[in-house]
């Protein structure tokens, strides 16, 4: 949870795909901070006040386009270039996310 005072920035952004629409949840540091097809917005939104604490008073989320780089590389990934999400920075609010989650050890 942010500190007191101190409420922390998100920005949704909608991409598609080639089997869906996804929901990327980013920070101004260019870090993915949660991925998902859109229709799973509700569960992905359970998920991030677990992490950052009650949307509203230590987070808020704002329509904002992803960098051109995530943006990007979730393409090629979908388009069939499965390593393209390596040079995805990914982050959730103490540390950065498993590489296991992204298929690498």
């Amino acid at each position: 949870m942010a500190s007191p005072g101190t409420r922390q920035i998100l920005y949704a952004d909608r991409l598609e795909s080639t089997i869906g629409t996804l929901l990327l949840i980013h920070d101004r540091e260019g870090h993915v901070r949660a991925l998902d097809f859109h229709d799973f917005e509700s569960r992905m939104r359970r998920l991030i006040r677990l992490h950052y604490g009650a949307e509203g008073n230590d987070f808020a989320v704002e329509d904002r386009a992803a960098p051109t780089t995530i943006r990007r590389a979730i393409s090629d990934y979908f388009s069939g270039d499965l390593c393209a999400v390596n040079s995805i920075s990914r982050h959730n609010r103490n540390a950065p996310l498993s590489s296991a989650r992204f298929g690498r050890h």
